[in-house]
């Protein structure tokens, strides 16, 4: 009988996806404390600049309906699909993609959302939510500094932010302050976004072509075919859709995320062939602390998959609160076998 084993448990919201591309010197140590607080804010001020320039999404920024075509791989072989998205307002928007026959769905409506889920993998639709909305750092990164790199033939400054999980670069160009790479070091999990072919919208300016390297995961280009200030006359495109899960619709900075409170020893397959194998699983924790819709978003191989999803079925939870009520919310789940 093979005996149960330990195992590090991370848990965090699906809007974690990027991750530090190779190849950029991490800043030393300022000399002094003056040119160490000098640094930080000029970082922060680039990041403001560059998170004002592009934010279509920022309060008071008109309505707006996307379009887009993507690929995950090579030109040859890789998966084609469609992202759209309806914005209204923070509290108020529509996003769907498909490939092929999978399609994911979700919608907002105030605190509420609701996720319609036919077999697209929750990690291609949360990588192309994220690249499309820039996101930048959370409230606990921290500004380290600056330093000037080249980027696309462009001498670009980019910023230094640490939080206790990752380290972020933000590289903009000098002339209008646009974000040219966003760039994520998770845990060693690196990945790069380029922006490219900036165009008007409104008072911002909006990348038509994207590019995403993933040291996870296929490549990722994503080209924005529509992006117009319309406000759609269908109100029923925001009513849940038959069959959707809901969740709360909170802002991550003021999300309180779940814990896990009870969680059986996980056992090692004993038909598995490896030593050692990580699965990453996409779930929902609802607010009756139990898990559901549970999906594999990356593989270790058949056999622990369908233990990590075994031993997860059995654990029990803390709720998410958001404004102090519980909510349901999507979170990712990483179980490490090691025999």
């Amino acid at each position: 009988m093979i005996p149960p084993m330990k195992r590090r448990l991370s848990l965090r919201p699906l809007i974690f996806a990027t991750c530090l591309v190779s190849g950029i010197t991490l800043l030393a140590p300022p000399t002094s404390a003056a040119d160490r607080k000098d640094e930080k804010k000029e970082a922060t001020d680039l990041l403001a600049r560059a998170t004002q320039v592009s934010n279509i999404r920022a309060d008071g920024a008109p309505p707006f309906i996307m379009r887009a075509t993507f690929r995950l791989g090579n030109e040859s072989t890789g998966e084609t699909g469609a992202y759209s998205e309806t914005w209204i307002s923070k509290d108020k928007w529509r996003r769907e993609v498909v490939i092929g026959k999978l399609r994911r769905l979700e919608i907002a409506d105030g605190r509420k959302k609701w996720i319609l889920d036919q077999d697209l993998n929750p990690g291609t639709f949360t990588a192309l939510e994220s690249i499309l909305k820039m996101d930048s750092p959370g409230k606990d990164a921290n500004a380290k500094g600056v330093k000037t790199r080249e980027v696309a033939g462009i001498q670009a400054t980019c910023a230094r932010f640490d939080s206790r999980f990752q380290k972020e670069f933000y590289c903009a160009a000098p002339t209008d302050g646009t974000l040219l790479a966003r760039e994520v070091d998770w845990f060693g999990r690196k990945s790069s976004t380029s922006y490219t072919d900036y165009q008007k919208f409104g008072d911002y300016l909006f990348p038509r072509a994207v590019h995403d390297v993933h040291s996870e995961r296929d490549p990722l280009v994503i080209s924005v075919s529509q992006l117009s200030a319309e406000v759609p006359s269908d109100s029923s495109l925001f009513s849940p859709p038959p069959g959707s899960v809901e969740l709360g619709n909170c802002d991550r900075n003021v999300m309180t995320y779940p814990k896990v409170e009870h969680q059986p020893d996980l056992q090692f397959p004993e038909n598995a062939h490896a030593a050692k194998a990580l699965v990453l699983l996409s779930l929902i924790v609802g607010t009756d602390k139990k898990p559901h819709m549970i999906h594999v978003v990356r593989t270790g191989g058949a056999e622990f998959d369908i233990e990590a999803i075994r031993a997860v079925q059995t654990w029990t939870f803390s709720p998410a609160m958001c404004h102090g009520e519980p909510v349901s919310i999507m979170i990712n789940v990483e179980v490490q076998f090691h025999r």
